[in-house]
């Protein structure tokens, strides 16, 4: 092991690095194709796309006030976006196609193709927690299963495999969890 150190005689190369966005940027996501990078500017309130030996592109021209969260379909053609008054916001990129989601639709997921997504609806009480699916635009919504007491051990995630939409966890000790 050489933590900290370089062995004797070791050519190390240190990468060239250089800025490609100046200034502060939030929401980034790898591009699909993993060569770029999606981010919201916060001084211009839209998405950008840059890539290592380019300038950044503009994604979309539809600005957005102010983002608390931002979850990318698989190939960054629509966002879900919740904003910090707790709505939520589908918007597809290449129509600029928007849709108001249910505010009660939380941790969202994408499933690997992107033509469904998975998430928690947290009602105002414990009989109104379900763990659901839907379409990107909120179409064609689906109970999968009640969640009750247990919404806040549950975790609405797709498995790229698309077989798995959620994951339990169940606490046992301070430092232990079961999946």
């Amino acid at each position: 092991s050489f933590v900290g150190t370089t062995p004797p005689g070791a050519k190390v190369t240190v990468p060239k690095l250089r800025t490609l966005v100046p200034g502060p940027v939030a929401h980034t996501f790898l591009d699909a194709d993993g060569k770029g990078v999606v981010y919201f500017e916060r001084r211009d309130k839209r998405f950008w796309r840059v890539l290592p030996e380019g300038a950044p592109t503009l994604v979309s021209p539809h600005e957005f006030p102010a983002i608390a969260k931002a979850v990318f379909s698989p190939n960054r053609s629509r966002v879900i976006i919740t904003v910090p008054d707790g709505a939520v916001i589908s918007y597809e990129f290449s129509s600029g196609y928007q849709t108001t989601l249910p505010r009660t639709w939380r941790d969202i997921s994408f499933s690997p193709d992107g033509t469904r997504m998975v998430f928690k609806h947290i009602g105002s009480t414990i009989v109104d927690r379900f763990l659901m699916t839907a379409a990107p635009d909120g179409e064609g919504s689906e109970v999968v299963t009640t969640l009750g007491e247990d919404s806040s051990r549950v975790f609405s995630i797709w498995s790229p495999a698309g077989d798995i939409i959620t994951l339990f966890t169940e606490h046992k000790a301070q430092d232990e969890a079961h999946l």
